[in-house]
């Protein structure tokens, strides 16, 4: 009996890490961006991309006004503050 109930509890963690955000318009969102980066490294001329290319991309992306307006990188900012004031 305790190996099923672990395999049961097993299988709706793995269902709740899969489900996917209710909000369509996020999920939307997301998937224009990943469309962004894969064109933006897509099309670039280097062949291979280390931790620094990656994460300078990543940067040039937050800070793309067309892509995040002021008042969206604002709340985002709000945001982290309040996370990081949580876990300290």
């Amino acid at each position: 009996m305790p190996k099923t109930f672990e395999l049961e509890r097993a299988k709706t963690a793995t269902i709740r890490r899969l489900e996917l955000p209710e909000d369509r318009a996020r999920q939307l969102g997301g998937l224009v961006i990943l469309d962004f980066l894969t064109n933006l490294f897509g099309e670039s001329p280097k062949q291979f991309f280390n931790r620094i290319d990656v994460l300078a991309v990543l940067e040039g992306v937050r800070n793309e006004r067309t892509l995040f307006p002021e008042d969206v990188i604002a709340t985002a900012e709000r945001m982290k503050a309040a996370v990081r004031r949580n876990i300290a």
